[in-house]
C-alpha cells in the first residue's frame, strides 16, 4: 500500500504549519495536495522529497491522482 503525503507528514510528525515552512508554501498549499485539489510545483516535489528522504517519483506517487471532473453540456 502506498502512502499518501498525509501519512508521509504526520509519520515525519510535521503539523502542516510545519511541512510548509520546511517547503516554502503554505499550509492551504499542504492541505490543498493532500486532498487532491492542487497539485505542488516540480520545485514543490524536489523540496517534500527532501524532507522526507524520497525520490520526487515517491511523492509523486503519493498524491491523490483522480479527480471527478463534472462534464458541462
Amino acid at each position: 500500500m502506498k502512502q499518501t503525503l498525509r501519512d508521509l507528514r504526520e509519520k515525519a510528525g510535521l503539523s502542516r504549519y510545519d511541512l510548509a515552512v520546511k517547503v516554502k508554501a503554505t499550509p492551504n498549499s499542504i492541505v490543498n495536495w493532500e486532498n487532491g485539489e492542487s497539485k505542488p510545483s516540480v520545485d514543490s516535489v524536489h523540496n517534500l522529497a527532501k524532507v522526507f528522504g524520497l525520490t520526487m517519483d515517491d511523492i509523486f506517487l503519493s498524491l491523490p491522482t483522480t479527480k471527478v471532473v463534472k462534464n458541462k453540456k
